[in-house]
């Protein structure tokens, strides 16, 4: 898979996530960890019940954002990397905005794997 410069990869699970961005080019893409931002979710209960409810205030928290950073002009593509329920999730915070920008969804939790095994799941 090609990823221009600047490409956003964000990895998600249901209670972490980690940003990445292409620092080189389509040819020989780089990427780097950036910082990703601390976010306000609403939920954070126990039980099965509460875990369900934490996981969906993440989701939504991760999905505003996303939906601020491509409206503002500041993410123009981006790769989402996430547990099947974790994408389906996010998906229901999206904007037409954010899906027009999405290029890949990964069906995987890669959230702590180091930068070039991520590289080599998105060119696999």
């Amino acid at each position: 898979m090609l990823l221009t410069h600047g490409t956003l990869v964000a990895l998600v699970d249901s209670h972490n996530w980690r940003l990445l961005r292409n620092a080189g080019t389509e040819a020989v893409p780089v990427l780097v960890a950036v910082e990703t931002p601390a976010l306000a979710e609403a939920h954070h209960a126990s039980g099965s019940a509460g875990q369900r409810l934490a996981e969906a205030s993440h989701a939504a928290a991760i999905g505003e954002w996303l939906n601020h950073q491509v409206v503002g002009h500041h993410v123009e593509h981006v790769v989402l990397i996430a547990p099947p329920r974790v994408l389906g999730e996010l998906r229901h915070h999206f904007t037409p905005a954010v899906e027009r920008a999405i290029i890949k969804e990964v069906h995987k939790d890669l959230i702590g794997r180091h930068e070039n095994e991520v590289l080599a799941v998105l060119h696999g």
